[in-house]
């Protein structure tokens, strides 16, 4: 079985994560995100007619087969979305650093 990947954001970061995943064997993008679904829909084609693209986090957590997500986002883009795919035992790998502080 391949490990399921989602990946949130499509800047210069979310597409490479995405293009190294889908080369590795036993790996499979599912799913990408971006609050512009164009961005998402574009970054989804290159994986093929399997890849969904959504505009909002919480969608793809409750439609997508999901085992880990990328978030690929500058920090002051965070919203809980590590949180949240925590909560549902989603695997995180942060691109970013995770707070712009300690606190």
């Amino acid at each position: 079985d391949n490990l399921r990947f989602a990946i949130l954001g499509c800047g210069y970061m979310g597409r490479g994560a995405a293009k190294r995943l889908a080369a590795l064997p036993g790996v499979s993008v599912t799913a990408i995100c971006d609050r512009n679904l164009e961005a998402a829909r574009a970054v989804a084609a290159d994986g093929g007619a399997s890849v969904q693209a959504f505009d909002r986090f919480d969608d793809l957590l409750d439609r997508a087969p999901v085992d880990a997500v990328v978030i690929a986002l500058p920090p002051f883009a965070h919203d809980g979305q590590l949180e949240a795919a925590a909560a549902r035992g989603i695997h995180v790998f942060v691109e970013k650093p995770i707070a712009l502080t300690v606190a």
